[in-house]
């Protein structure tokens, strides 16, 4: 909120808002009129626990705005990707703006002119000094034995579909740099990969009402015979041969 414009806080707010809630990150998305500023999940999480999260951000972004508008912010509005609870319709008590339901993602959505106004807290010592210990959280949020875990998660989340690049987007850093920091804690993204995708193979292979070509598929494998390839290398048995040990 001491930084210059809104522009600049919504920067700063993109790079640094995980900091602050490790459940998401913001997304700033510029439009011709509207700017969507989105909260991107950065953990697997439940219903139960999204929704509750989501308002809070949300509501902690009303408040920053209207901080920086010196007004409740009525011609923004706020999107949520699930449907109206028992409790919602108490929801214009605390949000300034129109809320929407059943969205394709959450999102706050503000006029595109309101990135050029000036905070009224506008501070370049202490805009500076919030910086440099924003940094030094980041640096002590994000040690290398914390990135492969957020690896990890990322993985338990969208498997063999997370690329190393989506996962360095996702997490703030360059391919290259997830590669170098991943090597010092001794692992590199493909094993940790392949991690996963041995644990989930474990876990289909249970479901009896799955074929193994459909698990198969499921795993980002392009046909069973790949699949196959793959179990007996990391278990020493066929996929089929493990399904029918565990049936005895």
């Amino acid at each position: 909120m001491c930084a210059p414009s809104l522009r600049d806080t919504l920067a700063i707010m993109g790079r640094f808002s995980q900091v602050r809630s490790p459940h998401f990150r913001m997304c700033a998305r510029l439009g011709t009129t509207e700017v969507r500023l989105v909260p991107e999940d950065r953990v697997p999480l439940s219903p139960e626990e999204q929704r509750p999260l989501l308002d809070i951000v949300m509501l902690s972004t009303q408040a920053m705005l209207e901080t920086v508008i010196g007004r409740p912010m009525h011609e923004a509005r706020f999107e949520l990707p699930y449907a109206p609870q028992d409790y919602t319709s108490r929801y214009a008590e605390w949000f300034h703006a129109p809320v929407h339901f059943g969205c394709r993602e959450a999102a706050v959505v503000i006029p595109s002119r309101w990135l050029s106004l000036q905070s009224p807290l506008a501070d370049p010592a202490m805009c500076d000094a919030a910086m440099q210990s924003l940094l030094l959280r980041e640096r002590a949020l994000y040690g290398d034995r914390l990135l492969v875990a957020r690896v990890e998660q990322l993985l338990a989340k969208r498997g063999a579909r997370l690329s190393l690049r989506s996962a360095a987007a996702l997490l703030g850093v360059s391919s290259r740099t997830l590669t170098r920091r991943l090597g010092g804690e001794g692992t590199s993204f493909q094993s940790l990969l392949e991690e996963n995708c041995k644990a989930r193979a474990v876990q289909l292979l249970r479901d009896h009402e799955l074929t193994v070509a459909e698990i198969a598929y499921t795993l980002g494998y392009e046909d069973a015979a790949n699949f196959g390839r793959a179990f007996r290398r990391w278990f020493g048995l066929s996929p089929g041969k493990f399904r029918r040990s565990n049936l005895e």
